[in-house]
């Protein structure tokens, strides 16, 4: 069956329409760094599961490669907080 053909079926079943996606206005976005952007992840990950981190750059560079050291250090500071070292 054509999916459209089965979306509209649960429609008129559930007479359920999905909300449109409404965007944040550009002015309550804030900018955000890929540093900033990375931690958010680790962050999520945090204490739930195991993250493995690979890089070609030296972790002295970090800072400036993703825009924001103090996110760096934040992120780094997740990171090492549990690692172990083979």
């Amino acid at each position: 069956m054509p999916r459209s053909t089965a979306r509209g079926r649960v429609r008129r079943r559930t007479g359920h329409r999905a909300a449109p996606h409404r965007r944040r206005p550009r002015h309550a976005q804030a900018a955000h760094t890929a540093a900033e952007d990375l931690l958010e992840i680790i962050m999520r990950r945090y204490e739930r599961a195991a993250t493995l981190l690979t890089s070609n750059r030296p972790v002295d560079d970090w800072g400036k490669l993703l825009g924001d050291t103090a996110a760096v250090t934040a992120l780094l500071d997740r990171l090492l907080h549990h690692a172990h070292s083979a």
